[in-house]
């Protein structure tokens, strides 16, 4: 029972990390159209809301993306996406700010 569980749980987390691959592609090609929001878990642990507006893939998993909050450029990790959602670039100010959680 628990190789089951833990088979769904893994299909589970490889659906949702594709489902984020494929929000920062899509931001990646349309950079006038699209920015992502994201919630960010850090390397430290600290949940963070954000505004990014990603330039490239570094590897399968990281990625380069201008922060509007911080107003630089940062690297992030899809792993620690908790949640994403395209949101439009024309509603979007640059440091805006970062929101911890």
């Amino acid at each position: 029972m628990n190789r089951i569980k833990s088979s769904q749980q893994a299909s589970s987390r490889s659906h949702a990390i594709s489902r984020v691959r494929q929000q920062v592609s899509k931001a990646m090609r349309d950079p006038d159209r699209w920015v992502i929001r994201i919630t960010y878990r850090d390397a430290d642990g600290v949940v963070t809301d954000r505004r990014v507006s990603p330039t490239r893939w570094k590897n399968d998993y990281l990625f380069r993306a201008l922060c509007t909050g911080r107003g630089d450029h940062r690297q992030f990790d899809i792993r620690r996406i908790e949640s994403i959602k395209l949101d439009n670039a024309a509603d979007v100010l640059m440091h805006e700010g970062v929101i911890k959680k």
